[in-house]
């Protein structure tokens, strides 16, 4: 008996079944016969035969021992033990409370954006890549935490609620994100102060291609200025954006200026060769806090450079403008970064795009391989963790503000980011 030209076995009698073939594979057989002198006959006619297609039938076992750990206001994290299948399983369905809310292709999961005090029920079935669903595991029920209730009128980490000490308050308002400028299509509301300001497009700008360019000391002719904000519900006023300075001279500066109906006042005033360097990045935060400031109805910002020639340029960059209430007060402290200088950190990361607009955020990270990410809302609740890859789906995270930390065992680098 040979198969495709090779010798597949010597037997006795006129039947013989070929096994070991592979599905939907042409063979091409042929028999030679033989007497007890060792005489061979010719070749007989060769039979060409196309094996059957494989059909899969058989479902994968059930997966089994489905529990839940780390839970939180927010969120659970759900493990269980691997099916098995006679090719191979290939993912596994969640459900929650009878609806499919994951597809995913390990035995871990953790499931975010639910409600606090609120019990849950989860199973999951394993599939295969034939189309075959096990059965349905065991069932948990999961209760999530209840946030403590803040008590002093002030929201510490994840507590929930405020109790300002009277009969009744108005509830925290916050935060709301009141502007944001990236200057990608247009001035986004700032005003062009003059001759010495203007839209630039280039390497100088931090986000995206453009930036706006300010020079000299001639005034308003050296600004841009945001008119009409109703800064009135909010006890703090948060400002932050990116700066590049170049060909500035030491000693000369450029203020953040605001303006509360009656009058300009400097909130913020940064000097070269003490607060930054020419040929660098920085991201500065300024905080008004309406304790010292009148947080007017008609509120206004101005960027302004001070310098002393038309050489002397600054580029400011996505700025945004958040409204904070009383339980997210952030103290009175501005800050000030340079990008260069976190960047040489071994853990430093970049994330873009901020704001996030779509469904993923995209991590650069120049640590190591093995860290894990944990997203932060602005009451302290872990909304969403895991090991770190270069992409995180914060489709299911709502509009706003938002902190994540990456860790290394050692280390934690945050930063902040906006979800619109």
């Amino acid at each position: 008996m040979y198969k495709d030209g090779g010798f597949v076995t010597n037997v006795i009698g006129t039947t013989y079944t070929v096994t070991g073939l592979s599905s939907s594979t042409l063979y091409a057989f042929h028999i030679v016969a033989r007497d007890a002198a060792g005489n061979s006959s010719g070749t007989s006619n060769i039979v060409n035969v196309t094996t059957d297609a494989f059909v899969d039938t058989e479902a994968p076992s059930t997966p089994s021992n489905l529990s839940a750990s780390n839970t939180t206001e927010t969120t659970t994290d759900l493990s269980w033990t691997a099916s098995t299948d006679n090719i191979g399983v290939t993912d596994y369905d969640v459900y929650q409370d009878g609806i499919l809310v994951a597809n995913i292709t390990g035995t871990l999961y953790q499931v975010i954006d639910l409600t606090e005090n609120t019990t849950y029920a989860f199973y999951v079935i394993a599939n295969d890549a034939a189309g075959n669903s096990s059965g349905a595991s065991n069932t948990i029920n999961e209760t999530t935490l209840t946030a403590p209730t803040c008590s002093d009128g002030i929201q510490n980490g994840d507590e929930t609620g405020v109790d300002c000490g009277g009969l009744s308050c108005a509830p925290c308002t916050g935060p709301t994100v009141l502007h944001q400028g990236f200057f990608e299509t247009g001035w986004d509301g700032w005003l062009d102060g003059g001759n010495d300001a203007a839209r630039y497009s280039g390497s100088n700008s931090f986000e995206g291609s453009y930036s706006i360019r300010l020079r000299d000391n001639s005034g308003i002719s050296s600004s841009m200025t945001l008119s009409s904000l109703d800064l009135t519900p909010y006890n703090q006023i948060e400002i932050s954006f990116y700066f590049y300075a170049n060909s500035i001279e030491n000693g000369e500066d450029f203020w953040l200026r605001y303006h509360d109906g009656l009058s300009w006042t400097t909130v913020a005033s940064y000097v070269s060769g003490i607060d930054f360097n020419n040929k660098t990045f920085y991201n500065a935060t300024v905080i008004l806090d309406a304790v010292q400031y009148n947080l007017a109805a008609n509120g206004q910002f101005r960027f302004q450079i001070d310098a002393s020639n038309k050489n002397d340029l600054i580029y400011i960059d996505q700025v945004t403008i958040t409204g904070l209430g009383g339980g997210m007060a952030r103290g009175f402290t501005n800050s000030i970064t340079s990008i260069n200088i976190i960047e040489s950190n071994t853990l430093d990361f970049l994330l873009y795009p901020n704001p996030v607009k779509e469904d993923i955020l995209n991590i650069k990270s120049k640590g190591n391989n093995n860290m894990s990410y944990r997203i932060i809302n602005m009451v302290g609740q872990t909304i969403l963790k895991g090991n770190l890859s270069s992409k995180i789906n914060v489709d299911n995270l709502k509009p706003g503000m938002y902190f994540i930390e990456l860790i290394d065992g050692e280390e934690i680098m945050t930063k902040k980011f906006i979800k619109q």
